[in-house]
């Protein structure tokens, strides 16, 4: 008896909310949609090969600077995702924040628990072994304490929004310049679950080797 007309299913889907419709975009086209898509997902690829290449070269040398470094990689490559994002095309904010969500918690999680994991011979797991590198608990922890410190650290120091209210804004030239300053940081929702999958993933996939 709910058949419209007696014979026809309807599909119906709860619809997005007026200011989540990213109007200008909506007339793109399919090509257009996957071609942004297949742009950005090739320049995180190779975010995360500088990343590995980098962390590879470093850990034989200096293994517990690699955990400090891999915190940087963690807090830049936020920065790039977004502005990676402007070639995007999405018709809602919700396709574009869970786009940004998947390059973020992607690239954090390799980064963070994989990495250490394939750059650490595995008869290191424990401690160092003879002509081996450091064992892989110091810079498990290590790495908790960078990412623990360092990443909280920077969003509180919230450099860009000090900069821009305490040294772009009083020298701006129009008002207009003088408000997009005093706009304070735009927070990501995708940026902050990603965040948080980042410290689950990691927590669940050094909970055996590092209980603490």
């Amino acid at each position: 008896r709910y058949l419209f007309r007696g014979k026809h299913v309807l599909e119906v889907s709860e619809p997005e909310e007026p200011s989540a419709i990213r109007w200008q975009e909506m007339n793109s086209t399919r090509f257009r949609i996957v071609g942004g898509l297949l742009f950005t997902s090739v320049a995180s690829i190779l975010m995360l090969a500088i990343a590995y290449t980098v962390i590879i070269f470093l850990y034989p040398i200096l293994p517990f600077l690699a955990p400090l470094v891999v915190a940087l990689f963690t807090s830049i490559f936020p920065i790039i995702a977004k502005a990676l994002m402007n070639y995007e095309r999405h018709r809602s904010e919700s396709s574009r924040q869970k786009w940004l969500f998947i390059k973020i918690a992607s690239f954090n999680i390799m980064i963070t628990a994989v990495l250490i994991s394939v750059v650490n011979p595995f008869t290191s797991s424990l401690d160092q072994r003879q002509g081996s590198v450091t064992g892989l608990i110091p810079v498990v922890h290590a790495t908790f304490i960078s990412q623990l410190g360092i990443s909280p650290l920077l969003q509180i120091l919230d450099i860009g929004g000090n900069l821009g209210r305490h040294v772009f804004g009083p020298r701006a030239k129009s008002q207009e310049a003088m408000n997009r300053n005093f706009g304070g940081t735009q927070v990501f929702l995708a940026e902050r679950y990603a965040n948080l999958m980042k410290y689950l993933y990691l927590i669940a996939w050094y909970c055996a080797l590092y209980p603490t």
